[in-house]
């Protein structure tokens, strides 16, 4: 025991901790407890280490001749504050409060939620680099004399990443709005939606085949390349039109460009037979993106009883046509009573078809009659 609390003592002048593998040395084996505690005493010297030890250091680079004292240098002596835990804790908070103060200060045009989003997410980019630089590199080493304090670094990398970041260099993070009239209309209806991130495909929803112009801020703009794409089709499929992200002539009219309306399409359902809207009676649609899907009707379940449709596929396997399909039955199962898309004489009367209040979904064929998913409730 003399031995290794002999050990203990030495190792703690230099570590910080007692010995490693004592245990041994006083038991002749490895116990379970021993290796608890070698891990305690890792874990503990690697955090003194790189956090608490500089004043340590400097006396022993004075003591073996490493360090030789000018009267022009700083006294290595001079009392520095030691690092610890609750310190390093408050350094971490105040610089992601700074890297959301400056994302808050940028793009004020943003939803504020989007904002400190943003800021958060740059935040625990530095903090992870931060780390990787502690963990793998020996970076950010303990306060001492020839070492600076943490937090300043801290805040100016948070600060300036949260620059970029909201400058298009390291995220993106825009709005674009889609209006249903030309000019930048919203009689008609307008729709917005953010983007986060490239590459990144967002159907049109509510604005499906409805979309006239557009307009959008806040978009990336780094490389020669960055552009928003409009596809005529649901999934980014179909034509497709293009602006440069930092264009300002935003597209005032889609008919000029050949995509007027065309974002997808629309089956409207009617609680009255010849499509009749008058005395309160009302008009639901369903936006088809994909063929072979299935649309449960939602709301309009059991309650149609005529329909119309428009933008819907117009090319299948059909005698060269697709066609629309309307089941009794959720999720299309039974047996579908089909029109073709492109038929003039929408059914006016489901009465006649025995289809009376009875639909409760609708699926677009074009390859076959098989039902590929399910599309969630529209409502």
């Amino acid at each position: 025991n003399a031995w290794a609390d002999n050990a203990d003592y030495v190792s703690k002048m230099y570590a910080g901790t007692g010995a490693l593998k004592t245990d041994f040395t006083r038991t002749g084996r490895r116990t379970l407890t021993g290796a608890l505690q070698d891990g305690v005493n890792s874990v503990t010297r690697y955090y003194l280490n790189n956090f608490a030890d500089g004043i340590r250091q400097d006396a022993y680079d004075l003591l073996v001749g490493n360090f030789g004292p000018d009267k022009r240098d700083e006294s290595p002596f001079t009392f520095q504050q030691q690092h610890s835990l609750l310190n390093l804790m408050l350094e971490a908070a105040l610089a992601t409060l700074a890297v959301i103060s400056v994302s808050i200060s940028l793009r004020p045009e943003l939803p504020m939620a989007t904002r400190v989003r943003d800021g958060v997410l740059t935040a625990l980019a530095l903090f992870t680099v931060t780390g990787y630089l502690i963990l793998k590199k020996g970076k950010f080493r303990a306060l001492g004399r020839r070492s600076f304090s943490q937090m300043p670094l801290l805040v100016m990398l948070a600060t300036a990443s949260a620059l970029l970041s909201q400058h298009g260099v390291l995220a993106w993070g825009g709005v674009v709005q889609l209006f249903a009239d030309a000019n930048f209309g919203t009689t008609n209806g307008h729709w917005m939606f953010g983007f986060s991130l490239p590459q990144y495909c967002i159907n049109a929803a509510s604005m499906n085949d409805s979309a006239s112009s557009a307009q959008w801020w806040g978009l990336g703009k780094t490389g020669s390349l960055a552009k928003i794409a409009f596809y005529t089709g649901a999934d980014c499929t179909g034509t497709v039109r293009a602006w440069s992200t930092a264009e300002k002539d935003f597209p005032t009219n889609f008919a000029e460009d050949g995509i007027d309306n065309q974002i997808s399409g629309k089956v409207f359902l009617y609680s009255r037979a010849y499509f009749d809207q008058s005395h309160g009676h009302y008009r639901y649609y369903v936006a088809i993106n994909q063929a072979q899907v299935c649309y449960n009707v939602g709301s309009m379940n059991k309650e149609a009883l005529s329909a119309n449709w428009h933008g819907l596929p117009q090319e299948g396997k059909f005698d060269g046509g697709a066609k629309v399909a309307f089941y009794k039955y959720w999720d299309c199962k039974g047996t579908g009573h089909a029109w073709s898309t492109k038929e003039q004489d929408f059914p006016s009367n489901f009465m006649l078809d025995a289809l009376d209040k009875q639909i409760q979904s609708i699926a677009i064929w074009v390859e076959n009659k098989n039902i590929d998913s399910v599309y969630p409730i529209y409502h």
